[in-house]
């Protein structure tokens, strides 16, 4: 006895031709979108500088501020930042003086910075002969910085944007590929079926 199985390419081709093509392309860049979202917030996380010092995250507000955003009815995305100072972890700068207070004498967001990292910047202002202070107070802390009045300050250039582009370019395809793929093999699934 003979098995005989006939499956019709063009019926098949037909059908996936019929499939709204809108959905499968949208829901393939809204997973594109989320990973290279993901995949930009985990190198700002991991970050760390040429002198081997972790510099990615501080208070979080950068990485917390990468948002995805489908546009073009479905079509494409956008990965964007809600600071004023993620070009500079993009791009990196060159040395250069910060200061800690504005001219109205409120504290800017690198002296709010400092603050939070007051040891790393020196009780050797106030201590004397060099000698470093103990957990000095807030207001303690505040005298050092207006002593100190800023300091100088270089970013590594980070590029979590880029190197997220990168990435989106290696899986992209693959996710269109799984997801044309899935409706593929669903298409000759049914038209086996129906033998």
């Amino acid at each position: 006895m003979n098995l005989d199985i006939k499956v019709n390419f063009e019926d098949l081709l037909k059908g996936i031709d019929e499939f709204p093509i809108y959905p499968i392309v949208s829901r393939s860049m809204k997973e594109t979108g989320m990973k290279t979202e993901a995949h930009i917030k985990n190198t700002i996380n991991t970050f760390v500088n040429e002198k081997g010092h972790k510099q990615g995250v501080d208070s979080g507000g950068f990485r917390d501020s990468v948002h995805m955003t489908i546009t073009d009815g479905g079509y494409s995305f956008t990965i964007s930042d809600g600071v004023p100072y993620g070009i500079w972890h993009e791009t990196g700068t060159k040395s250069h003086w910060v200061f800690f207070f504005d001219r109205r004498g409120n504290l800017t967001s690198f002296g709010q910075w400092a603050m939070r990292h007051f040891s790393e910047i020196g009780f050797t202002a106030v201590g004397k002969r060099g000698k470093t202070l103990k957990k000095p107070s807030r207001d303690l802390r505040m005298e050092v910085l207006r002593k100190k009045r800023g300091m100088k300050v270089k970013l590594s250039k980070m590029q979590p944007f880029e190197k997220g582009l990168q990435n989106a370019k290696k899986i992209a395809p693959e996710i269109f590929s799984n997801t044309f793929g899935d409706i593929f093999a669903e298409g000759f699934a049914r038209e086996i079926k129906e033998l």
